[in-house]
């Protein structure tokens, strides 16, 4: 995959990328905190140590008023 670390990219496709993201970010460079995609996802990346892609993908969250 060009661009994207040593030719390795593993995707984790988890229930909230923004709980992921808050966990992590405190010991894992995440240049970008998690943004909704136009493919309706809410994304974050990052490369390990050994230069692999690491990509997370959860679902947008309703916004408060829409929860029901």
């Amino acid at each position: 995959m060009s661009g994207h670390g040593r030719d390795v990219c593993v995707s984790f496709r988890v229930n909230d990328a923004d709980a992921y993201y808050e966990e992590w970010r405190h010991g894992v460079d995440i240049p970008r905190p998690p943004r909704d995609e136009v493919w309706d996802a809410r994304t974050f990346g990052f490369e390990d140590p050994s230069g692999n892609t690491i990509f997370v993908t959860g679902p947008i969250p309703k916004a408060a008023d829409d929860r029901s």
